[in-house]
């Protein structure tokens, strides 16, 4: 059985930046090392999505090290 609780506030959703998009200028590129490279480019496209409001674009490629991001525009 579960037993209903009431007035339990929702704890905040923490954010966590993992890439540094935001510090990122047009041109600009960094690697993410990783075995599961599908996986980590996943992460960095839903990632990179929160920041096309601003009129920030990344182009992510999986190279030989891991996942490579560019800011394009």
């Amino acid at each position: 059985m579960f037993t209903i609780e009431k007035n339990i506030p929702l704890p905040a959703r923490a954010r966590s930046e993992h890439y540094p998009l935001k510090d990122m200028e047009v041109g600009d590129s960094f690697l993410v090392p990783s075995n599961d490279k599908a996986k980590t480019a996943a992460s960095v496209r839903s990632c990179s999505q929160r920041h096309r409001a601003s009129g920030a674009n990344f182009s992510v490629r999986m190279v030989a090290e891991g996942v490579r991001v560019w800011r394009t525009a």
